[in-house]
């Protein structure tokens, strides 16, 4: 069988682009020739690790209230662990809902940022939290209008969710802290003492 010179060429260029450039093309894609994100501010990771420290605190109590299905005791519970927490810095006032595992307010704490209660287990970002069992945030937006910044956690015992703790903080509050959206949606929470963020 006799080959002519074009159908080597025509093997050469399939080598060149399947063998060589194709390859480049996806290393370059999926290594970092894209631009850097922005670097989180050290207000945001100090606000961060106050979140976090809350989260951890309250989560243990109220996880143990839940696990038992003592609404009474969950309410006590948050008024008192409230009473004895240090003040965020920017003395950011925070609302704290506590929710069962069906989405439905067992108690709350509301600040200025939120008010009302009810059954948040239609929210997608409420049931992500109960099926991920890991910490979530997002923006809500309130019947009024206000913007509110929201951290969902699970609250776990053992492996088993047994509810939900909400953290709201409204967006003039956010703002004013001096963390943008984007810093806060880009924050990591964990659900519980010793996880990894």
């Amino acid at each position: 069988m006799k080959q002519d010179g074009t159908h080597i060429v025509v093997v050469f260029l399939r080598f060149l682009v399947c063998g060589v450039a194709l390859p480049l093309a996806m290393l370059a894609t999926v290594s970092g020739c894209r631009p850097d994100s922005a670097p989180v501010s050290s207000t945001a990771l100090e606000f961060r690790s106050e979140i976090q420290s809350k989260l951890t605190m309250y989560s243990a109590a109220l996880a143990e209230s839940m696990a038992k299905n003592d609404r009474r005791r969950t309410r006590s519970v948050l008024q008192r662990i409230h009473a004895v927490s240090t003040p965020l810095k920017n003395d950011l006032d925070i609302s704290m809902y506590v929710l069962d595992k069906h989405g439905v307010t067992v108690a709350a704490r509301a600040g200025a940022s939120a008010a009302g209660a009810g059954n948040y287990g239609n929210y997608q970002i409420v049931s992500k939290v109960i099926q991920k069992r890991k910490p979530l945030q997002s923006a809500l937006y309130l019947q009024g209008g206000e913007k509110v910044y929201i951290i969902c956690t699970p609250l776990l015992n053992g492996e088993k969710v047994v509810g939900v703790l909400i953290l709201g903080i409204g967006a003039d509050q956010l703002k004013r802290s001096g963390i943008s959206e984007k810093e806060f949606m880009s924050l990591t929470f964990s659900a519980r003492p010793g996880d990894r963020p």
